[in-house]
Order: C-alpha cells, then sequence, then structure tokens
C-alpha cells in the first residue's frame, strides 16, 4: 500500500513578514538613527518650503510639465519625476525628496562603517541641511527626480563595496547609468564617495597592494560600465525620440568625441587637468566663501585643518611610510577628489 506524500507548507509571503523584513533592514541603531535624524531633521529645516510656493525663473515653464529633457542627456529624468505628477505639488515632492535622502544616508552610514548612532545620525543630519540640498528645492518640479539621482548615486557606491562582487560591480553599474541619466552631475557623489572609501580602507586596514587592488576593482569597473551604460542609453533615447542634444552649458558635446585622434585624446587631457583645476578652486576658494558668511569662511577653514591634523594623525599612528606604495596612492587619492567634485566638466564642453 502506497505511503501518502507528505508535503510541506510553505511560508507565504504575507505584508506582515515583507514588511517585518524591511523595518529589520533598520534594526542596528546606526542605521536608525541616520534615517530618523535626516527625516526629522529635514523637515524641520525645510518645512517652510514644502508648505509654500516659492517660484523661481524657470517655473513658468516647469508649472505643469512632464520633464522629459532627453535633448539635455536625462533620458530617464521623466520617469523619475513621474510619481509627483507633472504638476508642482511641493508638499508630497519634498517628502519624496527627503525620504530619498534619509535612504542615501543610511547607505553613506553603512558604506562608511559608521558605528556611533549619535555620529550615524550626525551623518543624516548634515545630508540633508547642506545648502546645496536647500537649494535643489528651488526646483521643486524637478527636486524628486534630482534627489532620487542622489539615491542612486549613493547605491551604486554600496553596491560596488558589497562582499559579492560580480553581481554588486553589475548591479553599481546600473545604478550609476540611471543616476546620470536623471541628472549627470550627481555621479560625482559616487566618485567622491569610492575616494572616501579608499581613504578609510588605507588606514583602517592596512591591507597589502595586492587587496587593496581588488578592493578597487569593482569600484573601477562600476564606473566604466556605468557610464557604458548611460551613452548606450542615451543614444537609444535620442534615437527613438528623433531629437538632438540641446547646446546648453555645453550638453552637445556628450553626443561627440567618438573619433578617436591624438587631437580629441589631447583635448580630453585638457579636459581632464581643467576639471581638477577648476574642482580646486571650488573646494578652496568658492566653497569656503559661499554665503558671504564670515563665520561659515571660518568654520570650513576649521574644518579643512581638523581633516588634516587626522589624516596625518592616521598616516603617523599607522605608520603608512613603512609600505612603500600606500603614500603614493594615498596622495593620488585626495588628488583625485577635486576632480571627483568637477567630473562633469570632462563630459562637456563648457
Amino acid at each position: 500500500m502506497p505511503q501518502p506524500v507528505i508535503t510541506q507548507p510553505r511560508n507565504l509571503a504575507t505584508p506582515d513578514a515583507i514588511l517585518g523584513k524591511l523595518l529589520s533592514l533598520f534594526a542596528p541603531a546606526n542605521r536608525r538613527g541616520a534615517f530618523l535624524s535626516a527625516l526629522v531633521g529635514g523637515l524641520l529645516c525645510h518645512l517652510y518650503i514644502l508648505t509654500n510656493m516659492l517660484p523661481e525663473h524657470d517655473w513658468q515653464y516647469n508649472f505643469y510639465a512632464d520633464q522629459s529633457k532627453v535633448m539635455l542627456g536625462r533620458w530617464l529624468l521623466k520617469w523619475a519625476c513621474a510619481p509627483s505628477s507633472n504638476a508642482i505639488l511641493s508638499w508630497f515632492t519634498g517628502l519624496l525628496v527627503l525620504f530619498y535622502l534619509a535612504l542615501a544616508a543610511v547607505l553613506v552610514v553603512d558604506l562608511l562603517d559608521i558605528r556611533s548612532p549619535a555620529l550615524a545620525g550626525l551623518a543624516g543630519l548634515l545630508m540633508v541641511t547642506m545648502p546645496s540640498v536647500a537649494s535643489g528645492f528651488a526646483y521643486m518640479f524637478t527636486a524628486d527626480g534630482y534627489f532620487l539621482s542622489v539615491l542612486l548615486a549613493v547605491a551604486a557606491a554600496r553596491l560596488a563595496c558589497c562582499r559579492r562582487k560580480v553581481p554588486g560591480t553589475l548591479l553599481a553599474a546600473l545604478a550609476l547609468g540611471c543616476s546620470m541619466g536623471i541628472y549627470q552631475a550627481y555621479a560625482g557623489v559616487t566618485l567622491l564617495l569610492f575616494c572616501s572609501v579608499l581613504i578609510l580602507r588605507l588606514l583602517r586596514e592596512q591591507p597589502s597592494f595586492r587587496a587593496f587592488f581588488v578592493d578597487a576593482m569593482p569600484m573601477i569597473l562600476s564606473v566604466i560600465l556605468g557610464v557604458l551604460f548611460y551613452f548606450v542609453m542615451l543614444y537609444l533615447s535620442l534615437a527613438r525620440s528623433g531629437q538632438t542634444l540641446a547646446d546648453y552649458q555645453g550638453i552637445s558635446a556628450l553626443g561627440g568625441g567618438s573619433e578617436l585622434s591624438i587631437a580629441v585624446l589631447l583635448n580630453r587631457l585638457y579636459l581632464l587637468f581643467s576639471a581638477w583645476r577648476e574642482g580646486t578652486r571650488y573646494l578652496f576658494f568658492e566653497f569656503p566663501t559661499l554665503g558671504n558668511s564670515v563665520w561659515g569662511q571660518r568654520f570650513v577653514w576649521i574644518m579643512y585643518l581638523l581633516l588634516a591634523l587626522l589624516l596625518l594623525g592616521c598616516v603617523w599612528a599607522k605608520r603608512l611610510w613603512r609600505r612603500p606604495w600606500a603614500l603614493p596612492v594615498l596622495a593620488l587619492i585626495l588628488v583625485l577628489i577635486p576632480l571627483g567634485t568637477n567630473y562633469v566638466e570632462v563630459l562637456t564642453s563648457e
């Protein structure tokens, strides 16, 4: 007589189970601190613009628009702004922005391994109170799309640094390409996070050159593949829409440069140097004077001084000079920071 077949009941993904798994991602206190400080601090800081409409010169063209900006190289902007509709909904768009930034704060805290809940909370608060965030709210009609680009840029950095190298690199490239498809400039966030991660690993873990190179390779590949994915999607979007790139701030240069010649290579090298020079000028001359605040300028220079002293202290404590390759690599990463700040100039002619 055949025995009855006993089947095990499947665990169904109920709404409660799904919600429980999502909330478990915020189980560590540092993640909760970053998320809540960014969300609550952002509401307190930006509540006025979320509950009012403060028009600026671009509002007349975007009061009701679908934000289709393929001609500006932003082939994903229309879909990134779709949740807030074609109208300007300040409160809804503002809440989306703060939610995106709160998630980005969690990823940054995780990426930089900030374990202290207090410091993680300060990091989240810093991310939503930067002047660039306040100025981003001036363009409320695209703010949700732009800050989704920031979230994707941060996600790209986190994915490239995960333990599973191959899937992480591919997903990071996808996230970076989509971030550029919304707003090209925010890919600089990914580049600067990569620089920060490499500096921290150099100082914290004291890896061998081989281990350090293995850690850096997914970051390099994700940038290359992400940029390639962005350009492929850009050309496909232009072909599908029948549009050409506009001449706004050198955007039309994105469609050129396919010719390989000595003149083109020299021009790109000059653009690299020019982007580095302008990035250095911004960090050391323009950024400290933003807002024409004397106290703000002093605070920035004090911050720079403390960072320099902290870096020198870490170099001394870790005896970094005992590894002949470590100091030159550290210097190279520091030199690349201004380029990451202003990398978008390499893509355009202006």
